[in-house]
This record gives structure tokens, sequence and C-alpha cells, in this order.
């Protein structure tokens, strides 16, 4: 009888364990993952975009006059110093020569300006002989009056004509003087253009000075052309006088504030601290290279750091802007690669005993690296980093070993 029970216990434990082990090979085995702990740190949100640097002031120089603005004296580059470098050099376009008939025209206007000239000095001849006589008048009647001779009206109506005359003379002297200038302004109008422009010696050109101090940034007329006058011939500007002009999206440029914290990356130094120092409060349409319409709002920054640590950072240089818009210190964050949709919440798998634990969680300020955690998680959880589909509540999971 004992025999028989220790067959069938030896049977009964063979297929406990052929059991145990077909279960085991169906067993699904623990998924291996990627864990980061919670731990406090800062969180901060940017608006990041593409800028400029240029000089805050340009000099622009135009050309004074028209003409023929010769070969640049200077190169992008050079010092300048105010109104001591010569920055460019133009030849004034000289007026045609005269053809025959504007010529007797021209003329004419010279006899004739003559005539009235000859009319103008008679009048001052005449005005000053009558002058001459009533002053002899005048003084004719004074004595007169001494013997009570004449009446007192007979003398002041004397004096008054004798005041009258000297004011003719005056008025015909400036009639001289206007006609004599006529003549010459005549005389002018005779005269073709110089000699010393139709040679190829001794041709004299307007010099224009430099504006201001500073360094040639664009040369707009390099070589030997012919201009109109305001024409842009070079733009000057101090490099030290840096700003940074960056060109956001509308609904980005809303969340930036005057006096915002910036970052400048990516110009071939180490980042740049800058603030917000303007934002435009009108936007432009622009076109992406995607075919995609866009409003675009500027935004101008002032570099924070002494420009030692910019020195070669130039005028239109490429840089990035990062603007901080908000920015939480010392708060309870969690890597946004652990972050996952579970309906309308956030949601995260903890791992608690080697199984994977699903947390609904509750977000504030986030960025591309981190989130701020508001509830759900405490200091210290282990969350799982990127949870792929193999993951649902309960799951077995085991740390993943570096290769």
């Amino acid at each position: 009888m004992g025999r028989v029970w220790r067959k069938r216990i030896a049977w009964a434990v063979l297929a406990a364990g052929a059991a145990a082990l077909i279960a085991y090979g169906f067993w699904p085995d623990a998924v291996p993952v990627d864990t980061a702990k919670i731990r406090r740190g800062d969180v901060i949100v940017t608006v990041e975009d593409e800028g400029i640097s240029q000089v805050r002031e340009v000099y622009r120089v135009s050309s004074p006059v028209a003409g023929t603005v010769q070969r640049s004296p200077v190169e992008v580059g050079d010092e300048v110093q105010k109104g001591e470098t010569i920055v460019a050099s133009v030849l004034p376009t000289v007026s045609g020569f005269l053809d025959d008939r504007t010529v007797q025209m021209r003329e004419a206007a010279v006899k004739a300006a003559q005539a009235q000239l000859r009319l103008a000095e008679a009048k001052l001849e005449r005005a000053k002989s009558m002058a001459e006589y009533w002053t002899t008048q005048l003084e004719r009647v004074e004595n007169l009056e001494v013997g009570r001779t004449v009446t007192q009206r007979t003398v002041d109506e004397t004096r008054m004509e004798a005041k009258a005359r000297l004011a003719e003379v005056r008025s015909a002297e400036a009639e001289v003087n206007l006609r004599e200038k006529e003549l010459e302004q005549a005389k002018a109008a005779l005269l073709d253009p110089p000699a010393v422009y139709s040679g190829g010696k001794g041709r004299c050109c307007l010099s224009v000075p430099a504006p201001e101090s500073g360094v040639v940034l664009e040369i707009h007329k390099e070589s030997e052309t012919v201009v109109q006058a305001g024409a842009p011939l070079l733009d000057i500007g101090d490099p030290r006088d840096l700003e940074i002009v960056a060109e956001l999206l509308s609904r980005d440029a809303v969340q930036v504030r005057v006096g915002a914290r910036a970052i400048i990356t990516e110009w071939g130094g180490p980042p740049l601290e800058a603030t917000v120092r303007r934002v435009d409060r009108s936007g432009f349409e622009e076109i992406s290279a995607l075919g995609i319409e866009e409003q675009r709002v500027k935004v101008w920054l002032d570099i924070a750091d002494p420009p030692e640590k910019w020195a070669q950072l130039g005028h239109d240089y490429r840089v990035i802007v990062r603007i901080v818009v908000n920015e939480q210190t010392d708060v309870l964050r969690v890597p946004v690669s652990a972050l996952f949709r579970r309906g309308e919440d956030w949601a995260v798998f903890v791992r608690e005993d080697d199984r994977a634990r699903l947390r609904r969680i509750e977000l504030g300020a986030r960025n591309f690296d981190w989130a701020q955690v508001t509830d759900g998680l405490s200091e210290g959880d282990e969350v799982i980093l990127y949870p792929s589909d193999r993951l649902s509540e309960g799951v077995r999971v085991v740390q993943r070993q570096a290769e």
C-alpha cells in the first residue's frame, strides 16, 4: 500500500514540475526600461527663433549731388574718423553747352539788364540833383526864418520836401544795386561749362567726409558709376554698439515682455545674456521656406555681457535667440520623455517593486526637456522614460543594463 502511494506522489511531483516548466516558458519576461528619479530643479520656458546682430546706429552716406562717383577709397572693415576720413568722391554732373537760340536769348537778356542799369543810374542822378536843390532851398529858408521874413509853414514844407528828395536818392541807389546784380546774373547764364571738366587732368571732385567715427559696414557703390543726388554710397557704424533683432511668430511674441531675460546662442562663441528692449506693436507678413504665410513681429534685444565676451560678433551675423517667458526655480520636475496622455490627463509610469504603476499627474510650466509637477508625484519617485506599448498597469519591469 505504501509503495502505491509513493508512486502516486512521484508522478504528482513530476506533473507539477512539468506544469511549472510549461508555465515558466510561457510567463512574460520583464520589460527592460530606462528610469529617472524625480528631483527638484529649475524649469525655464523660452520662445526660440533666429535673429540678426546689427549695429545700433548705422550712418548711411549718400551722394550730395548728381554726378559720377569715383571708385571707393575705403573698403569694408576700414576704420574712419568723423570729418577727417574721405569716404567718397563725386564728380558733379555738368550741364550741356548752349545752343544758338539759347545764346541769343541770353545775350538779349544781358542787353536788357544793361539798359535797366543805365535807366536806374539816370534816375539816381536826377534824384541826387533834386535832393541837392532842396537841401540848398532848406538852408536859404532857415536863414530867412531868423529874420522872420518867411512863415513857419513855408519852413516846414521845405524841410519835408528836402527829406523826401533824400529818400528818393536812397531808393535810386538801391535800384542801381539791384540792376547790377541782374546784369551779373544774365552774364552768368551765358557761361559755357568750364573747360576743366572736359579734360582728363585737373578734374575737381566733391569729397565726402565720414559723418561719424566707426567702421565701414557696407559699400553700395564700389566702382565708378553715375549716381543721382541722394543715392546711397556706403554705411558706417560702430561694431562695439550691437543689438539683436529677432522676428518671432506673433503667437510667440505676445508672450514676450520688455525686460525679459534672453540667451543668445549658436553665434560661434559662448552663450550670451541679453535683455528684451522693445517689442514692436505691429507685425508683418512673411512667406516661409515652405510657402506658408506667417505673421511675424520684430523684437529688439540688448546684449548684457561685456563687449570683451562677444568681440568677434559683427554686423548682420546670424544668432539663435531664446527669450525666457516663464521661469520656475527649485520646483519638482519630471523629464518630458516620461510623459504621455491618458484621456485628457497627463500620466507617467512609476517603477515600484519592479512593477509599472500608472500615475495621473498635473503639470505646470513645461519646456522641451522638463515639466513642472504640481500634483501626483513625490521627490524620489522613479519614473519610466520613453514608455512603450508593452507597458501597462502591473507589468514587470527591469532596469535596462548599459551596453
